[in-house]
């Protein structure tokens, strides 16, 4: 079963850093650019490939990591004020070592298609 990518699972994707974005991505995000049809497929698709390889290689139940990635990002990584100090995977948080340096998931609201 493949996980459904959204914005949620992006997000702590991009934070816990399983899935590393090249700096020209990452300034797109920081300027809150809206992303076309096709960057957004091809990094909703590397998050997924990211997250399926963490259910593998964990011999993990991909239905309770997504319901347990929903709810996390819904409570506590939240967009824009994080709740670190309360997070579970703050050990293992690539924006948490770096003393809270967050990004959000990036920008694409033409889903219509998804």
């Amino acid at each position: 079963m493949k996980l459904p990518i959204d914005n949620h699972l992006t997000r702590i994707a991009y934070r816990l850093g399983i899935v590393r974005l090249e700096d020209w991505v990452l300034e797109l995000m920081r300027r809150s650019m809206h992303f076309s049809r096709e960057l957004d497929t091809e990094l909703r698709l590397a998050v997924r490939d990211a997250w399926d390889a963490v259910i593998r290689i964990g011999k993990l139940d991909p239905i309770a990591i997504d319901d347990f990635l929903w709810r996390l990002g819904r409570t506590i990584c939240i967009r824009d004020k994080p709740q670190c100090d309360k997070c579970p995977l703050r050990n293992a948080c690539n924006a948490y070592a770096r003393g809270g340096l967050f990004i959000n998931e990036h920008n694409h609201y033409l889903t219509y298609y998804y």
